[in-house]
């Protein structure tokens, strides 16, 4: 069952004002928030007053029996704490009593923090600890009745039953003026501040994954966005299945803009290489350059030559592989004169499964547009260059490896292949490849 505390250090004109008989902070708080546990921090003159007429906990037993709700008053007792004045030994003893505190405290708890009683340094202390712990936590502000500084001249002598039956507080009803005079501010924790600059960081840096990892650390702040973080992880990683689970409630627009199936793989496949080069991850990057080099150029040959690699071969073990006896049976077609002109001298074309160099050599001998042909011979030399040495070989892949390798860089070689795409049957916007940044958008608005 949810339990609310209240920490409050306890000040001059706690229980009750002697200057104009009103609730003080302490008690104005526990009338309108009913907490089930409060913690008392006395320093040496207020454990004076308490050893003299116990007034604090008279007061607000008292006002636990008019409200039904009993409190659960716990003592922090520091007879030696003579300089209330000073900041860095209360701040280090708040800080220790707290962390105690929320230690027993279960995650739905609420703590809240009576930030009008007490010692500056003890108010400014509390305000400070709010800002760094990683709970929900409220401070507690209390207006004077009249508006204005109390009074904190006190006298000797204090009557605490007789003050409480004279409280003006006891008659109000709701709807009065001065009913309720408390004013609640929930901060936003520091560590919660740094958790969500670090996120963006992440995000900025189209690392999704990283991002969701640190926002399911501090899932109770994240519920706004973490959806749109486990789409952006899943669409990278290509897991469409769960995207479309996730989608419920988000705009398809931004984490879904392609539909057709076979358009969407390659195009979402072709954002996740662009994120490599982002993340600097340039041999992730160039290994994987092979499979969309294999659908660009398929893409190219039905568009420029209305070529169907479908028509010419066949699934084996999960792989697309070259349907030799189809090939032989339509010599007629010029397919066959094509690749026996290619692979002859290496003692003929025998099949096997479709690789991007047997697509360029179709694309060759059926398509005439030099523009296209160069662009093709662009990206192929650039995989021949770096993308087998990067994937047979322990090297340093960085983005001067690949320009000395290429002639272009990592970014420039995206930028090719961005060209070969609208050579290709595949119907992508040229807009839609800044897709990821106006996902960043949609993130970092809901955070």
């Amino acid at each position: 069952m949810k339990k609310t505390v209240l920490f409050s250090p306890v000040g001059g004109t706690d229980p009750m004002s002697e200057w104009n008989g009103h609730d003080g902070a302490l008690l104005h708080i526990a009338r309108h928030y009913k907490p089930d546990v409060i913690y008392l921090y006395m320093s040496k003159e207020i454990m004076e007053n308490h050893l003299k007429d116990d007034r604090y906990r008279y007061c607000l037993n008292e006002l636990g029996k008019l409200l039904g709700h009993p409190f659960d008053i716990r003592m922090i007792e520091r007879p030696e704490l003579e300089k209330v004045q000073l900041f860095d030994p209360i701040f280090e003893d708040f800080e220790k009593e707290l962390d105690q505190i929320t230690a027993e405290m279960e995650e739905e708890d609420e703590l809240l923090l009576n930030i009008s009683s007490g010692t500056p340094s003890m108010k400014s202390s509390l305000l400070v600890l709010a800002t760094m712990l990683d709970i929900p936590c409220q401070c507690i502000q209390v207006d004077t009745p009249v508006g204005k500084m109390n009074n904190h001249e006190h006298s000797k002598e204090y009557f605490p039953d007789e003050r409480w039956k004279q409280n003006p507080d006891n008659t109000y009803v709701p709807g009065d003026k001065n009913y309720n005079r408390t004013h609640s501010e929930q901060l936003i924790s520091l560590k919660r501040l740094k958790y969500e600059e670090t996120i963006k960081k992440f995000v900025r840096s189209y690392d999704y994954h990283a991002a969701l990892v640190l926002a399911q650390e501090m899932k109770q702040h994240t519920a706004s966005y973490i959806n749109k973080l486990k789409l952006a992880d899943a669409r990278q990683q290509l897991d469409f299945g769960k995207v479309n689970n996730l989608l419920k409630g988000q705009d398809a627009a931004v984490y879904r803009p392609v539909k057709q199936a076979e358009t969407r793989m390659v195009y979402e496949y072709m954002l996740a290489l662009q994120a490599k080069v982002d993340k600097a991850e340039y041999a992730d990057f160039v290994r994987g350059l092979s499979p969309i080099f294999s659908d660009i150029f398929d893409g190219i040959l039905r568009r420029q030559a209305g070529f169907d690699l479908t028509d010419f071969t066949k699934i084996k073990h999960g792989m697309r592989v070259w349907d030799m006896s189809v090939i032989l049976k339509h010599e007629n077609n010029g397919i066959k004169k094509i690749f026996d002109n290619a692979y002859g001298k290496k003692g003929g074309f025998k099949g096997d499964w479709v690789k991007s160099d047997h697509l360029v050599v179709l694309i060759k001998g059926l398509v005439s547009s030099p523009s296209v042909l160069k662009c093709v011979k662009d990206l192929r030399k650039v995989e021949e260059s770096v993308r087998n040495m990067a994937s047979h070989n322990m090297v340093s892949v960085t983005d001067n490896w690949i320009c000395q390798k290429t002639g272009q860089t990592s970014r420039e070689i995206v930028e090719k292949i961005r060209e070969a795409f609208t050579y290709t049957s595949y119907d992508i916007d040229p807009v839609l490849w800044d897709s990821y940044k106006k996902m960043n958008e949609d993130i970092f608005s809901a955070i």
